[in-house]
């Protein structure tokens, strides 16, 4: 109800919010037919009041643990009018020629849960992003839209992306979200080449399967540095066997190596394949 409140509140603050709609479609908010539109909130108060919105966010899955095969995303769909008692469905799509990512091979989302639920005002479609090589390279997007159906019409064309009455702000789609996401890795600040040696993908990936470490724990600082260490002798210990057993680990055109006082041995492979 404190949703509806608000949503409601917002409308009349800003009229101009709904350039498609002629003043009698107003109507349909006390008619048979709620409105529904996309949020994604960017700020809130110190009391959780929401203060600004986007119609677009960017995931970085790298800052995610290496094991995981997808990242779960949403696009939340929120009501204007009326809670019901019973589910309702609505129709959010993709739109394919203004999107680079590929369902089923990048992403996918049920259908199956683009539904109000009965006595509630919103839900979140969750979306699934797929770890997919291509995403170390390129930034892929989705462009989700709503669809009016036989429960909700879509009237929200456009909103600002600010709740105060007082600031400009730049007007944003209330009918189409975007999601971009990517798997792009970026050398850590706090990368020590004496423990190391040169940065690289593979090796940081290497290194936080070992100490359970994650890309994001790197941009934050919370690799500490005492451990580094620790992290290069037991990074060493695992390429020297894997190098001893005939299987070095190649990272790019080389054999994977460290910072000076951890160097593996790779002389007894190379020698073995002259």
């Amino acid at each position: 109800m404190k949703h509806i409140i608000y949503t409601l509140t917002l409308l009349l603050l800003a009229g101009s919010w709904l350039t498609s709609c002629a003043e009698e479609d107003f109507t349909t908010f006390q008619g048979e037919k709620s409105g529904i539109y996309i949020q994604n909130v960017t700020g809130y108060t110190i009391t959780g009041v929401p203060t600004s919105f986007s119609d677009s966010i960017t995931y970085s899955l790298s800052v995610y643990p290496e094991s995981s095969s997808e990242i779960a995303a949403s696009v939340n769909v929120y009501l204007m009018g009326n809670i019901a008692d019973y589910d309702r469905p609505f129709v959010l799509k993709v739109d394919e020629e203004k999107s680079t990512a590929k369902r089923g091979v990048h992403f996918d989302y049920d259908e199956s849960t683009c539904f109000i639920p009965a006595g509630k005002a919103s839900n979140s479609v969750s979306v699934a992003l797929k770890r997919h090589p291509d995403l170390t390279e390129s930034t892929l997007r989705i462009e989700f839209y709503l669809e009016s159906n036989n429960e909700f019409t879509t009237e929200l064309e456009q909103y600002k992306n600010s709740a105060s009455w007082n600031t400009q702000g730049e007007y944003i789609c209330g009918t189409r979200f975007k999601i971009m996401f990517h798997n792009k890795y970026d050398t850590p600040k706090d990368w020590s080449k004496n423990h190391f040696g040169d940065w690289s993908i593979l090796k940081e990936q290497h290194l936080n399967t070992i100490m359970g470490w994650s890309h994001e724990d790197w941009l934050r600082g919370r690799c500490p540095y005492y451990q580094f260490g620790y992290a290069a002798r037991a990074l060493k210990e695992e390429l020297q066997a894997l190098a001893d057993a005939g299987t070095p680990v190649m990272d790019g055109d080389a054999y994977m190596q460290l910072g000076p006082n951890y160097q593996v041995d790779y002389s007894n492979y190379e020698t073995s394949n002259r």
